[in-house]
């Protein structure tokens, strides 16, 4: 989706939304080079972010007073984010709803993030973390499609929240199991997402299918 107040792209996996590394590829680059070669102002806002090893959509600002409000939606919780990932355990019910509320640290010095016990969460690093999952249907191999709608958005919020739950999204290096034999990527996706246009003031839903979910 494109048009004078915003652009919305998709994101492969493995492409870094932003980069401070010099020659790396990321994608808030390649959307301006797409908009100075049309002619169009350099000017950029990247609205929201995604792990690199995530695929799925990008929603980027035209212009600043577009970025103030798609910003301040984000902030206020208003920009709806639906993701789908693929995970591995013994068994699952299918449909229904599940919230999974937790207390999270970024751990420093590294690029993770943990549970917070017991006696960290009244810790000023604590941020409180809240998803809803469903499980949307049985795959092979002990493996399930889940739906996630995310209620905060924290570092690495999904992949910790599921694996602590039991749930290691398949492909997942960093929180996942080491036994793992999948060798493809992460399979997480932001797949939707539901906002007001900073312009028409109209809902606008955008989608986008997994790579990794078969048809």
């Amino acid at each position: 989706m494109e048009d004078s107040y915003l652009i919305a792209v998709r994101k492969p996996a493995g492409t870094a939304s932003e980069s401070g590394r010099i020659g790396e590829i990321d994608m808030l680059g390649l959307v301006r080079n797409y908009l100075v070669k049309k002619g169009e102002s350099a000017y950029i806002a990247m609205i929201m972010r995604l792990d690199q090893p995530v695929e799925g959509i990008l929603l980027f600002a035209k212009n600043k007073e577009s970025a103030a409000v798609l910003s301040k939606e984000l902030k206020e919780g208003l920009i709806k984010k639906t993701y789908k990932a693929i995970v591995k355990t013994d068994s699952m019910a299918i449909g229904g709803e599940l919230r999974l509320t937790d207390y999270l640290i970024r751990q420093k010095g590294s690029n993770l993030t943990k549970i917070a016990g017991e006696k960290e969460k009244s810790s000023k690093d604590a941020k409180k973390a809240e998803l809803i999952y469903k499980v949307e249907k049985a795959l092979d191999g002990g493996r399930y499609l889940l739906s996630i709608r995310l209620l905060t958005g924290r570092h690495h919020q999904i992949r910790v929240q599921l694996s602590n739950a039991g749930l290691p999204i398949l492909g997942d290096r960093k929180y996942g199991e080491a036994s793992d034999d999948y060798r493809g990527g992460l399979c997480l996706a932001c797949c939707r997402l539901e906002f007001t246009h900073p312009g028409s003031g109209e809902k606008v839903t955008i989608e986008a299918s997994p790579t990794f979910v078969r048809s």
